[in-house]
């Protein structure tokens, strides 16, 4: 049985510890801003949810970034869980530059790499700094001159496959058209 004293401890802890979180979100939040370039970008309709809830509730997501590039531009951030923020490019030129250059400035956010980890594993995707080097340097010999030319003809068959395919659609819906739109992210 508790007494009034203990009573008083755990609701002091309790409030202490829901205090402490609180300080922690609120210099972190302050920290982040003061530490990240602004960039426009969609108002947020919830704090804990951020964009994400919509995202999930919109049957294509993908036309959501596209409204999104066309008002804030090539580069925007998104609101993403528990107020953090996520930098969207969808400039050629900055993807480029972030595949292609040392890309271990750049890392992971835990539930993306927790993400990643459920659904592959300890792969290359989910690899950063040397374990991401050693996973990079054993794929090397599947994508060198004379493998990707041994796999040339895979592509080819494919790539007729989808014209054909794309054709009948183009064909089937719009005789007299000259121009069909096809989602090619559900196909």
């Amino acid at each position: 049985m508790l007494t009034l004293h203990g009573l008083f401890a755990c609701e002091l802890v309790c409030y202490l510890t829901v205090t402490l979180l609180l300080v922690r979100l609120f210099f972190d939040h302050l920290h982040r801003r003061t530490q990240e370039t602004s960039f426009n970008g969609p108002p947020s309709p919830s704090w804990l949810f951020g964009v994400s809830k919509l995202l999930a509730q919109s049957s294509d997501s993908a036309s959501l970034y596209e409204r999104w590039s066309e008002k804030y531009g090539l580069v925007y951030t998104i609101s993403a869980t528990l107020g953090k923020s996520c930098l969207v490019l969808c400039d050629p030129k900055a993807v480029q530059h972030f595949y292609s250059g040392d890309t271990y400035g750049y890392v992971q956010t835990s539930a993306t790499r927790a993400l990643v980890k459920s659904m592959f594993g300890h792969c290359v995707l989910w690899a950063e700094g040397a374990t991401h080097k050693r996973h990079r340097k054993a794929l090397v010999p599947a994508f060198s001159p004379a493998a990707i030319k041994a796999m040339l003809p895979i592509f080819y068959d494919s790539a007729h496959k989808v014209k054909f395919a794309w054709d009948s659609i183009l064909a089937a819906e719009a005789p007299d058209s000259n121009s069909t739109i096809i989602d090619v992210q559900e196909w």
